[in-house]
């Protein structure tokens, strides 16, 4: 090969590397050292100089043209970050945990079961919950809306690293407009803890994809406002929902006078000694309550019937009024944390 050849060559290699990102090959005269030195070195060094040269630099051609083919393949394909439909909260000693789950078995009418009835179509939440704090010897799992959260499941003892979830539809009591908020949680002796799960709707009412997010969620149901007026007025029991209403609404609930089947008493405290107006607060109690109870009779060994919640009334000026009502969360003597309204007291 003689030099003419040579730049023809490398003329024509330069061409084809063109297109790639922007690799500094050297010309065959940057790498011929030494061509003028001693004669038998000069024909030969130039040789296989140039050899060198041209399979390095289509090895790298080839290298680089494979590598972009895979990145473009990669970025056609990719799909969005799980991170856009996963959102988390570290909160007292535990990781919550949400996840949307796009299945087209959820809908309002849901014809795979009542697991898969959802509000929003083709949307389902998931809640995971991680202990990272100390062993607790019982946890009680949580679900629900703003205004009322039911107990799904208990887990005893609970150890550090322990897990547990649940997938449920978006209730139909949870969309407010053009949004939708959860609470999942967890109830300890500490109290309750967890995380609100807000979505955000289009205008067919179907899920605005990127929109989810969580934030804390106080351990307790229903208004802030009201949560401050009922702290602490049962002693050491734990508060864990609490409601704003007035004089008016709570007189009509508690003498049921929409319910033409409840008993009905008349001229209750909320009717008889407050302006309708006046802010009453209602709350409700886990703790541990028994009614009083005669002794058992000869023979009998009937234990105290025991209560774990409780709802008080307490009015603006912090004192508890009215009739309080003592129940369980077990479904036997079921007291439900629902706000004040009309039907049966």
């Amino acid at each position: 090969m003689n030099e003419r050849d040579a730049e023809r060559a490398e003329s024509e290699l330069r061409r084809a590397l063109s297109t790639l990102d922007d690799i500094a090959v050297p010309s065959l005269a940057a790498v011929r050292t030494g061509r003028r030195a001693a004669a038998w070195r000069g024909p030969l060094g130039a040789v296989a100089t140039m050899a060198f040269v041209l399979v390095a630099a289509v090895a790298i051609g080839q290298g680089l043209a494979l590598w972009r083919a895979d990145r473009s393949s990669v970025a056609a394909t990719a799909s969005p970050a799980a991170t856009a439909e996963q959102r988390y909260l570290d909160i007292d000693g535990y990781r919550f945990t949400a996840t949307i789950v796009r299945d087209a078995r959820y809908g309002p009418a849901a014809t795979a079961g009542a697991a898969y009835v959802s509000a929003v179509p083709g949307v389902g939440v998931r809640c995971e919950w991680t202990r990272t704090g100390g062993d607790l010897a019982k946890v009680t799992d949580l679900w629900g809306t703003r205004d009322n959260v039911v107990s799904t499941a208990a887990s005893s003892p609970v150890r550090t690293g322990a897990q547990g979830n649940r997938t449920n539809g978006v209730p139909a009591a949870a969309v407010q407009g053009t949004g939708a908020t959860m609470t999942c949680g967890l109830s300890d002796d500490a109290g309750g803890h967890g995380i609100y799960i807000d979505i955000a709707l289009d205008p067919t009412g179907g899920y605005r994809a990127g929109t989810l997010a969580v934030t804390r969620w106080s351990g307790v149901v229903g208004d802030t406002l009201a949560a401050i007026a009922c702290k602490g007025k049962a002693g050491t029991a734990t508060l864990i929902a609490a409601f704003t209403s007035t004089a008016a609404e709570v007189a009509d609930w508690v003498e049921s006078v929409n319910d033409p089947t409840a008993p009905h008493p008349v001229s209750t405290v909320f009717r008889t000694s407050y302006s309708p107006s006046a802010p009453i607060y209602v709350c409700y109690f886990s703790g541990s309550w028994a009614p009083p109870v005669g002794p058992p009779g000869p023979g009998q060994t009937e234990r105290p019937i025991d209560y774990d919640r409780a709802r008080y009334f307490v009015d603006d000026s912090g004192a508890v009024v009215g009739p309080s009502t003592i129940g369980s969360s077990a479904p036997s003597s079921y007291l439900p944390l629902i706000r004040p309204g009309g039907g049966r007291f």
